[in-house]
Formats: C-alpha cells, sequence, structure tokens
C-alpha cells in the first residue's frame, strides 16, 4: 500500500460490539468483524476501527519531545521551535558534510542538546567502575561495623549519582 501513497492501517478495538449489528453498523473508519455474518460460530461480533500505523490510544510520554522538529516544514518556515532557522528555497548541497549541514543547521540547539546528554550519560557510566574500586577499597579500609559511620559521605555521595543522575 506504501508505493501508492496510501497510509499503512492496523485495526485497533473501537467500541464494544453492536446489540444488533445489521441496525448499528459502523461509522466512517470502522467496520465490523465478519462474525455477525455466522451467528452459529457463537462469537460475538466486534467494531473496530482504523487507525495509521504507529499510532495508540494510550498516551504517548514522547508526544511533547516530538513536537520539537517539524519534519515536513515548508521553505521559509523555522524547522525546529527551539532556536532553529528557516528552512533553506535551495536544495541541499551534494557534499555529504554540506547535506548533513543543510539539515543539522535547522535544530542546532536540539542537536547540541543532544550530544550533551551523550556525553553526561558517557560520564556518568565511566564512574561505575570507578565507584566499584571505591566501594571495595573503602571495605578493605574500615572495619564492617564502623564502614557506615566513617565512609557514609561518599556511600550516599555514589548512590545518589548511580539512582538519581543515572537511573536507567
Amino acid at each position: 500500500m506504501r508505493e501508492r501513497g496510501l497510509p499503512d492501517l492496523r485495526l485497533a478495538p473501537a467500541k464494544p460490539a453492536p446489540q444488533n449489528p445489521k441496525k448499528e453498523m459502523g461509522g466512517p473508519g470502522e467496520f465490523l468483524s465478519p462474525a455477525f455474518l455466522f451467528p452459529a460460530c457463537g462469537t460475538q461480533p466486534r467494531r473496530y476501527r482504523l487507525l495509521p500505523r504507529g499510532t495508540t490510544s494510550r498516551p504517548m510520554p514522547f508526544r511533547p519531545l516530538e513536537s520539537f522538529i517539524d519534519p515536513i516544514a515548508p521553505p521559509g518556515v523555522r524547522a525546529a521551535k527551539l532556536l532553529g532557522v528557516e528552512v533553506p528555497e535551495a536544495p541541499p548541497p551534494r557534499s555529504l558534510i554540506g547535506f548533513y549541514w543543510h539539515f543539522a543547521r535547522q535544530a542546532r540547539a536540539l542537536l547540541v542538546a543532544i550530544f550533551l546528554t551523550g556525553f553526561l550519560v558517557a560520564v556518568l557510566d565511566s564512574l561505575i567502575p570507578v565507584f566499584i574500586g571505591r566501594v571495595v577499597a573503602l571495605l578493605g579500609q574500615h572495619e564492617p561495623g564502623a564502614l557506615w559511620a566513617e565512609a557514609g559521605g561518599s556511600l550516599l555521595w555514589m548512590g545518589a549519582v548511580l539512582l538519581v543522575l543515572r537511573p536507567a
């Protein structure tokens, strides 16, 4: 269906099945399962609605983040809401670096935020072996009963970094 320009559709349960399917047929974009044609099967008819692929009836947690960039912004309109530049009228350059920069400069602030976040995650991930070594060293230096009293601040700091800054 993609080649003809038609959207990919999937089935999703819409409403409870009607009591009398012949009188209560679905509205636009809805249809009934063929169970009402075969009542001897003992199945209840279900009403379905057609949804574009990728849409669900559940709330989407990343929807606000997806709204920062308009992927189909026309020329002359800002593609990114946060420090973006207007989409240029000219087509992208033929060189690889020029092609990348043609599209990346439309959302510079978001790309910088992505790189800084990735760098922060990498630094926090590299601290995990350091923290393990520090805990092993603390266990070797202190008696088990006095560990919390003497090195509790270090343990709390390491726990805060791992549990608050790097929860995943």
